[in-house]
């Protein structure tokens, strides 16, 4: 039997994975509606009542990884997608070098009696170009969607109610 210590059981700040209990009926509607595509998912209920847990263990099951925004008092929807962003770590390619060389390489080389000779020619031709992109990646909503899908992640945003108006809707 395994022992844990008191921190591994009550996690009054950080998800419980230890005392995680399974229930089947929750469980398979919320990992149904993880693994469809496009699907929001809204989780609610008091504080301290196990939500965070739950979503926690559920998204381990489906999702390779995940990132989660932390909502706050004053955060625009700009903060909420940026913030999604720098956690992402999306990388773009910015230049491309495409080089091309074509080298001919010639050698005769004999040898009659005592003496000996070589003839040799070699060529070379070439094209290079550069490509860069005229404008970075635009930092907007469906960007970010289509970055997290070929990414394979999921993003929680937690404590979403403290969005407040236009932003939220947005």
């Amino acid at each position: 039997m395994k022992k844990y210590t008191i921190g591994e059981v009550f996690t009054p700040s950080s998800p419980a994975t230890v005392n995680f209990i399974e229930r089947e009926k929750i469980n398979t509607r919320i990992v149904s509606a993880l693994k469809t595509k496009g699907k929001q998912i809204v989780i609610y209920g008091n504080s301290g009542s196990g939500k965070t847990t739950l979503i926690e263990n559920k998204l381990k099951q489906v999702y390779e990884k995940h990132i989660k925004t932390n909502c706050m008092e004053g955060m625009t929807y700009e903060n909420v997608i940026l913030d999604a962003f720098d956690q992402l770590a999306y990388y773009y390619l910015d230049e491309r070098n495409i080089a091309r060389k074509k080298i001919t390489n010639l050698n005769v080389a004999g040898t009659v009696k005592i003496i000996k000779a070589q003839i040799s020619r070699s060529y070379e031709e070439g094209d290079q170009a550069t490509m860069k992109r005229s404008l970075p990646p635009q930092l907007t909503g469906s960007n970010l969607a289509k970055m997290l899908g070929e990414s394979k992640y999921c993003w929680v945003l937690e404590d979403f109610h403290k969005i407040v108006g236009e932003d939220k809707k947005r």
